[in-house]
């Protein structure tokens, strides 16, 4: 074989095996790349969950998680406080058959399926504790959406208030008794002047 003909195989080869060096060193970086981009992701997932837990756990508000049918799927610690079930009493249980009472109209069904963002509005109502004891308690239902919008279920984030009800009945108490007296007093000292009026005429 000539000379010159073997050296240019010999740097086709070289050339070969450099390209094929840095397709490969390429293929090495991109790897690396993307299970380090996908580990970083996983770590920011982990944290977000960690946090979120913590908020859960911490919170002094019962935050439940349902399907679709009112199942719950999820029990915080202040839920079990407020309604005396514990997390393995109340899962995979109906909410109606947990706190909600029969005779209540705020909580329904049809108004769990039919959730969406624009009927996030907190209200009230009685609930009942594991002893069927009336609760007054706060409301606010966020639906848990899909990415077609479609409703898969919804979180219950609930506040007992049944101290502040009974706070603002003894206030509602007070200002009718201050305001009976106040009217009392009005009448008396009305009363009085014209009293002494027709002595004095008399």
């Amino acid at each position: 074989m000539p000379q010159p003909l073997l050296e240019q195989i010999v740097a086709d080869r070289r050339q070969q095996t450099i390209v094929l060096i840095v397709i490969f060193t390429l293929i090495v970086i991109l790897v690396g790349a993307v299970y380090q981009n996908n580990a970083n992701k996983k770590n920011a997932l982990l944290e977000a969950k960690y946090k979120y837990e913590a908020i859960i756990v911490g919170s002094s508000d019962a935050i439940i998680g349902m399907d679709r049918n009112g199942i719950v799927t999820s029990w915080n610690q202040a839920a079990q406080k407020i309604f005396g079930f514990s997390e393995d009493e109340a899962i995979n249980k109906s909410i109606f058959e947990l706190f909600v009472p029969p005779e209540s109209s705020r909580i329904s069904l049809e108004g769990i399926q039919n959730l969406n963002d624009d009927l996030m509005v907190p209200f009230d109502f009685i609930a009942r504790d594991a002893q069927g004891n009336p609760i007054d308690v706060s409301v606010t239902l966020s639906p848990f959406t899909v990415r077609n919008n479609k409703a898969i279920g919804a979180a219950a984030i609930i506040r007992d208030i049944t101290i502040q009800k009974e706070t603002q009945g003894l206030l509602s108490e007070l200002n009718e008794s201050l305001e009976e007296k106040v009217e009392t007093r009005t009448k008396e000292l009305d009363f009085g002047p014209s009293k002494g009026s027709r002595g004095q005429r008399g």
